[in-house]
C-alpha cells in the first residue's frame, strides 16, 4: 500500500472517530485506538509496523524532552517513595499471578511491566485537561511519572533482547547512557537553548537530536526507546524548553495520530488468552496500583484526600510497556495475544483514567471512608494552629498576597490554606502562618480553629472550595470573585465579595480590612 494512501486512511479514521466521540467528551487517545480498530481491515501488518516503531520512538523522545527535573526536585523523596514501592509490589505480584496462570517467563515479565508502570503522556495531557499541575498532587503524579520512565527504561533494554546476558549489559549500558544524558543536560543543555532562538532552529535541532538518538541506539546496540528518551532527556531544562515543546506540539500530534490508530489496527477479535491478560493489566492497574499508593501514601504521612488524588492520577498503562511489547512482537520475542491484550488494556485503563480525574471530588466523596479510617488509624497529624482572633486566608496566589501585605500593615494575624507548593514555599519565606493542605480535605478547618476565627477570605477561584468556604456558619466570609454576576449570587447569601477588577485597577486600598472588620 502506497505511504500516502496509508496515511490517509490513518488521519481520516482518526478525525471522524474523534469528532463523533467528543460529542460525548471522550478521551482522545483511547478514540484514536478504536478508530484503527475500524479500519483494521483496510491496512496490513507490513505497511503499518515501521512508522509505528517509528511514531512511538518520537513519543518517548519528546517525553523525555519535557522532564522537568526541578520540579521533580520539590517532591522528589514523596515520589520515590510512591514509585519505587508501588512498582516493586505491583510488578512482584503480576508476575507471580502470570506465572502462576501458565505464562512463560518472558511473557510474565512483560505482563508485569505493563501492569505496573503509569503513562507519562496520556497522564500529563489529562492533567493539563482537567488538573492543576501546580497543586501537590498534580506534582507528585508528575514526579512519580519521571522515576517510572526511567524504570520502565532500564527494564526494556534488557528485556529487548529476551532473558540472557546480553540483556544484563544492555540494561548497564542503558543506565549509562541515562546518566551520561543527565550530566549533558546539567552542563551542556542550557548554552545549547542560547544558542538555538528561532522555531526554525529549535524544531530542526530537536529532530536532529531524534535522529541522532536512533543512530546511536543501532550502532551500539541498544533498545531504540531507551536511546530516544536519553536524548530527549539531554536537552530538557523544565519550564525553559516550552519554547521546544510548542514548536515540536505539531509533529507530537501527527506521530500520536499514526501510532494510537496503529495501534488499533493491530488488534484482532480477542482470544480467551487475550482476555486473561487483559483482565490481568486491568486489575493491577485500576485496582492495585492504586490502592499501594494509597497505602504508602498515608504510611508517608500525607492526608486521605492527597492520596486518593495522586492514586486517581496513575491509572493508566504506560507507554513505554506499549513501545516495549510492539517491539517484541514485532521481532518475535512475544505472541500476538500478549500485543492484543496491552492495546486492549491501554484502551480501558486511559478512558477509566480521564473518567476518575475528571470527576475525583465526586468518586471521593462517595468512597472516601476507607481513606479516612486509614489516615485516622496510622495517626496523620497535621501542623497544629494556636490562633486566635485571625483571619482564615483560603489561596496565596498573586490575590492571596495583596490580600496578606494589607493584613499585616493593619497588624491583624491570619493563616494560609493552600496546596500550591510555590504558594507555600513563598508564605515559608515571609514567615507566614499556614497549613499545606487541601480546603476540601475533611477536618481542615477545625485544623486552622475556625470557631476562633474572625473572617474568611477566599481568594481562590475554585468553585468547590468558594462553595465550601460560604457553607461554614457562624463566621463572616469575603470572596474575591471575576464577575459581578457571582458578586450578586454570593452577596444574596449574605457573603461580601470584591470584584477582581476592582483590586487590579484601584489597588486593595485598605478595602478588604474595611470589609471583614465590619
Amino acid at each position: 500500500m502506497d505511504l500516502i494512501v496509508l496515511l490517509g486512511i490513518v488521519f481520516v479514521a482518526g478525525f471522524l472517530v474523534l469528532i463523533s466521540f467528543r460529542r460525548i467528551d471522550f478521551p482522545s487517545i483511547p478514540s484514536l485506538i478504536f478508530s484503527g480498530v475500524a479500519v483494521s481491515y483496510f491496512i496490513h501488518l507490513s505497511n503499518i509496523l515501521d512508522i509505528l516503531i517509528l511514531g512511538i520512538s518520537f513519543l518517548v523522545f519528546y517525553i523525555g524532552l519535557r522532564t522537568d527535573l526541578d520540579g521533580f526536585r520539590k517532591v522528589g523523596s514523596e515520589s520515590l517513595n510512591v514509585s519505587l514501592i508501588q512498582i516493586a509490589i505491583a510488578f512482584t505480584l503480576v508476575f507471580s499471578v502470570s506465572t502462576y496462570l501458565g505464562f512463560d517467563r518472558l511473557t510474565s515479565l512483560y505482563i508485569a511491566l505493563a501492569g505496573s508502570l503509569a503513562s507519562t503522556l496520556a497522564g500529563t495531557d489529562i492533567f493539563n485537561q482537567n488538573l492543576r499541575m501546580d497543586l501537590h498532587h498534580g506534582q507528585i503524579s508528575n514526579a512519580s511519572n519521571f522515576v517510572q520512565d526511567i524504570v520502565a527504561v532500564i527494564i526494556i533494554s534488557g528485556l529487548s533482547v529476551g532473558l540472557t546476558v546480553s540483556g544484563l549489559n544492555s540494561a548497564l549500558m542503558t543506565g549509562l547512557i541515562l546518566f551520561l544524558a543527565f550530566i549533558f543536560r546539567e552542563i551542556f543543555s542550557k548554552r545549547f537553548h542560547k544558542l538555538v532562538k528561532t522555531q526554525e532552529l529549535r524544531t530542526v535541532s530537536m529532530v536532529a537530536v531524534f535522529a541522532a538518538s536512533i543512530g546511536l541506539a543501532e550502532y551500539i546496540d541498544i533498545s531504540i526507546i531507551a536511546a530516544v528518551f536519553a536524548g530527549g532527556l539531554a536537552f530538557s531544562r523544565g519550564s525553559e524548553t516550552e519554547e521546544f515543546l510548542d514548536d515540536l506540539e505539531p509533529l507530537k500530534d501527527f506521530f500520536s495520530v499514526i501510532f494510537f490508530v496503529g495501534l488499533g489496527a493491530l488488534v484482532t477479535t480477542p482470544s480467551y488468552t487475550t482476555l486473561v491478560i487483559a483482565a490481568v493489566i486491568i486489575c493491577s492497574v485500576l485496582i492495585l496500583r492504586p490502592l499501594l499508593i494509597s497505602v504508602v501514601m498515608l504510611i508517608d504521612g500525607q492526608s486521605a484526600r492527597k492520596s486518593f488524588k495522586t492514586s486517581s492520577n496513575m491509572l493508566q498503562v504506560s507507554e513505554f510497556a506499549l513501545a516495549a511489547v510492539i517491539i517484541a512482537w514485532s521481532t518475535g520475542l512475544v505472541d500476538g495475544h500478549l500485543k492484543d491484550a496491552v492495546i486492549i488494556s491501554a484502551a480501558v485503563t486511559m478512558a477509566v483514567s480521564t473518567f476518575s480525574i475528571r470527576h475525583s471530588d465526586f468518586i471521593y466523596r462517595k468512597f472516601s471512608y476507607p481513606f479516612l479510617r486509614a489516615e485516622r488509624v496510622l495517626e496523620y497529624s497535621p501542623k497544629n494552629i494556636d490562633l486566635d482572633n485571625h483571619v482564615v486566608l483560603v489561596g496565596f496566589g498573586v490575590r492571596g498576597q495583596k490580600v496578606a501585605e494589607e493584613l499585616k500593615q493593619k497588624g491583624k494575624e491570619f493563616l494560609v490554606i493552600d496546596y500550591n507548593t510555590e504558594h507555600i514555599e513563598r508564605a515559608r519565606l515571609e514567615d507566614v502562618d499556614y497549613l499545606f493542605r487541601d480546603f476540601m480535605e475533611k477536618g481542615v478547618l477545625e485544623d486552622a480553629n475556625i470557631s476562633q476565627a474572625d473572617c474568611i477570605v477566599v481568594t481562590s477561584d475554585h468553585k468547590e472550595i468558594i462553595e465550601k468556604a460560604v457553607s461554614v456558619d457562624n463566621i463572616p466570609k469575603l470572596v474575591l470573585v471575576d464577575s459581578e454576576e457571582e458578586a450578586e449570587r454570593l452577596q444574596s447569601q449574605n457573603v461580601k465579595t470584591l470584584l477582581e477588577s476592582e483590586v487590579v485597577e484601584d489597588g486593595l486600598k485598605n478595602r478588604v480590612f474595611d470589609l471583614i472588620d465590619n
